[in-house]
């Protein structure tokens, strides 16, 4: 709050060395009712900074025409007027998380006003207030000194900074940042600076948090590891090229095998190759590998590749199985002498009871007495007409009924080594048998990919009640009418799979 004020006593200032156009007084003033409604509006624990700026400057100008003494008021009912709403917020903020205690500090702690407002409330409250000692309020340099102090300890690496990396800023405001906001398709990030925003070492502006989460996930970590230990594990196998946007395996391949000779395929997120450069480039190790923008036989000489890998992953992939694209992107380079990691992908599937998930296609019905079923006509014919029948969810984020509808049923069974062969659609029809009795109102999809021989990496679950995993997302395809079944009853499905183009479609026969 002591923000306000200052820069009201700014503006205070400047006013008796400048002239200001009376007509700012006029077209302020209209504005008054509405920076009095939202100011003191007061929505739960928010202070409207934006309005407190815009009433300081109505202030600022009205002093122009005011007489000493009345701007002495006006400061006064300014102080009272940001005191009562701190004091307003604050007991607000003891009854939300029943406390009996109320601190203050920082610079405008010091004002006596507050604290003698701050202890009216709390007496009313029976709680108590402390104010701390003023030599405590304001910054000072030994508060500072403690907490670089406290920074410098709590940095593992103890690099420190050398005295010409330092710099002092006399009148360094607590306003005067810049706030950083981004968002993926989940959460927002923010970031806060004086300093430009470096862009390249942001990560969360272009990983999304399932990417993010696959990084750090241990269980799909120490499948890579033991997967590559197999692979590696064959003295044959002397230069690889990895093809992807994941940022885990090269990691590992160049961390466990530093003979190994790897070449990357520049990932064509821009973000994410000056990322791995720069990860790779300030490495203490002394790393085996060569980054080319493209396939080109400029660039590369597969008869001399051992073994072509994948996470896989792409940043632009919105389904499962477009992370198939590695393949499709080497199908005209690849030989049967060069290995591929993973070998074997399978798509599966299992019938589910959404909670909530299902809501989003069912119709609305009915809203507050009007029948909003024509609009649900509408909305149902749109959907037949634009919506993909199987959609991407991250299913780890939507609860369903336990135990699952149905077992995992494996649908098409794709031999990366043997894909050049098929040229044309494979189809299959099949049925889903239910185990349990419940009501189906979705179908999830996903992919698993054969890294060694009997090591599977899923993109999904593994076991039918296992929580669904959070680095990938699934897709889910939702039953326009839900279904109530019975153990024992089965669901007719169509399945089919181009390897021309990579791409599965899926059909409810009945």
């Amino acid at each position: 709050m002591s923000t306000a004020e200052l820069r009201y006593a700014n503006q205070l200032e400047i006013i008796r060395s400048e002239e200001k156009d009376r007509y700012m007084i006029s077209q302020l003033s209209k504005q008054l009712d509405e920076l009095y409604t939202k100011l003191f509006g007061l929505n739960n624990f928010h202070i409207y900074q934006t309005y407190l700026h815009r009433l300081s400057e109505f202030l600022y100008y009205l002093t122009t025409t005011l007489s000493n003494r009345q701007t002495i008021d006006l400061c006064f009912s300014l102080q009272e007027t940001l005191f009562a709403m701190l004091v307003e917020i604050t007991e607000r903020a003891l009854a939300h998380v029943g406390s009996n205690q109320v601190l203050i500090v920082g610079g405008v702690g010091c004002n006596v006003r507050l604290q003698e407002m701050m202890g009216a409330m709390c007496k009313e409250r029976q709680a108590t207030v402390c104010a701390i000692d003023e030599r405590y309020c304001i910054d000072n340099g030994a508060m500072i000194a403690q907490a670089g102090y406290e920074m410098y300890n709590a940095d593992k690496t103890r690099k420190g900074m050398t005295l010409d990396e330092t710099n002092c800023s006399q009148r360094y405001r607590t306003d005067a940042v810049s706030l950083y906001c981004f968002h993926d398709e989940y959460s927002l990030y923010f970031d806060v600076g004086t300093l430009p925003f470096p862009s390249k070492s942001f990560t969360p502006t272009y990983l999304s948090r399932s990417a993010v989460a696959g990084f750090n996930n241990d269980k799909r970590r120490n499948k890579y590891i033991q997967a590559l230990e197999k692979s590696f594990s064959n003295p044959s196998i002397n230069r690889c090229l990895y093809i992807g946007d994941g940022l885990l395996l090269p990691l590992l391949i160049l961390e466990m095998y530093p003979n190994i000779e790897l070449i990357i395929l520049q990932s064509s997120n821009i973000h994410l190759a000056h990322t791995l450069e720069a990860i790779l480039k300030n490495s203490s190790k002394q790393l085996n590998y060569r980054i080319i923008p493209s396939l080109d036989k400029e660039n590369i000489d597969f008869q001399t590749i051992d073994m072509i890998l994948s996470e896989p992953f792409f940043t632009k992939s919105i389904l499962p199985w477009d992370n198939l694209h590695f393949y499709y992107l080497i199908q005209q380079y690849h030989h049967s002498n060069i290995k591929l990691f993973p070998s074997k992908a399978r798509i599966r599937c299992i019938a589910l009871e959404f909670d909530n998930l299902y809501k989003i296609r069912s119709p609305v019905k009915q809203c507050c007495q009007f029948d909003l079923t024509p609009f649900d006509e509408q909305i149902l014919q749109a959907s037949l007409n634009v919506d993909a029948t199987i959609e991407p969810q991250s299913l780890f984020e939507y609860s369903s009924k336990k135990p699952t509808l149905s077992s995992i049923i494996d649908l098409i069974e794709i031999d990366l080594e043997k894909i050049s062969e098929k040229n044309k659609i494979e189809t299959i029809n099949l049925d889903i048998p239910f185990n349990v009795d419940g009501i189906c109102n979705g179908i999830a999809f996903w992919i698993d990919y054969q890294l060694e021989d009997n090591i599977w990496l899923t993109t999904g679950i593994e076991n039918e009640n296992d929580s669904w995993v959070n680095y990938s997302k699934q897709g889910v395809h939702l039953l326009l009418k839900p279904i109530e079944i019975k153990s024992g009853m089965k669901l007719s499905i169509n399945a089919a799979f181009d390897f021309q183009q990579g791409q599965f479609s899926f059909n409810i026969i009945s």
